[in-house]
């Protein structure tokens, strides 16, 4: 419908980190992000208490409010009651609720090669199409999510995820 879709996610649960620089209101800085995700792929990999290594996982999202912003990856359904405890005093582990969110999906890379972000532009686009169908959304925080391989070059896909409001 318009552009977009209404979904509802099941609560699951994500290792997180804060990201520590930002670019501008609700985005981070690209080399921050890097670095955050380097944490998070060395916790997957076994950095952890019991050295365990994990399954990458899709999509990788990022939790944007005005003044911070978290890079998460989910953890594997098999493990969600033993999760690996992090070295990285930086990562935490954190639960999404189950939520309802207006979707919208977009192909291609989520930034180019001069760190263009792409998916500014397709939240405002949702943000319109929101308005212009009055749906009540929350306003201070939206997600986006990349299912991506690091080798992949084609048929990449992305999403943007605000919340409906209760």
């Amino acid at each position: 419908v318009n552009g977009y879709q209404l979904r509802k996610y099941p609560e699951t649960k994500w290792m997180t980190i804060k990201m520590p620089k930002m670019e501008s209101s609700y985005w981070p800085d690209m080399k921050e992000y890097r670095m955050s995700f380097m944490k998070l792929r060395d916790f997957m990999t076994g950095y952890n208490k019991e050295n365990m290594t994990l399954d990458m996982t899709v999509p990788v999202i990022m939790k944007h409010q005005r003044r911070e912003v978290h890079l998460c990856l989910m953890m594997p359904h098999h493990i969600r009651t033993r999760v690996p405890t992090p070295l990285d005093s930086d990562l935490s582990l954190q639960t999404l609720r189950e939520e309802r969110f207006f979707v919208k999906s977009f192909g291609g890379f989520a930034y180019n090669s001069t760190g263009m972000n792409f998916f500014k532009d397709h939240r405002t686009d949702l943000q319109t199409k929101l308005n212009e169908d009055v749906e009540r959304y929350d306003n201070d925080m939206f997600f986006t999510a990349v299912y991506f391989s690091e080798w992949k070059l084609h048929d990449q896909h992305n999403e943007i995820w605000i919340p409906k409001r209760r």
